[in-house]
């Protein structure tokens, strides 16, 4: 009678357990939004404002619009990126190429997205065919950000 008993708790105990161990559901940070802050290029050569509006995320990819104003030349245009449950981030672009440049390399800004700032940096290499010659230069970017 003991030996039945027993034998009934293990296989209750048992049922009770699932093999399979049990994993938090994954969160991304959330990007849908809007985000504003600046936009360093050149390290303090010129400083814009620069914000994003995300209008759609899935898991960790994130798209929308971005505005560049102040300082920069005005520009508007799509933003689309990813982010990891951890809060990593990569998007591109920051800003478009003007009609006679060619990206040569870069153009994608890599950072952290922690809360409700965001912080990232990128460079880029740009060849333009100008009426005064063909020229090549890098800018570098430094982007913060605060989700409203």
């Amino acid at each position: 009678m003991r030996a039945r008993i027993f034998l009934l708790a293990i296989l209750a105990t048992t049922a009770a357990c699932d093999d399979s161990p049990s994993r938090p559901a994954t969160e991304f940070p959330a990007m849908t939004g809007l985000w504003g802050g600046t936009l360093n290029i050149n390290n303090g050569v010129n400083v814009c404002n620069y914000s994003w509006s995300i209008t759609s995320q899935t898991a960790g990819s994130f798209a929308g619009s971005y505005e560049a104003s102040g300082t920069c030349r005005l520009s508007n245009g799509t933003v689309s990126g990813t982010v990891s449950e951890a809060g990593a981030i990569s998007f591109s672009p920051l800003l478009p190429l003007d009609n006679d440049c060619t990206r040569l390399a870069g153009g994608t800004v890599t950072g952290t997205v922690t809360g409700s700032t965001l912080s990232a940096t990128g460079s880029e290499s740009q060849r333009c065919n100008t009426p005064t010659g063909l020229f090549e230069f890098t800018r570098t970017y430094a982007v913060t950000l605060t989700k409203s």
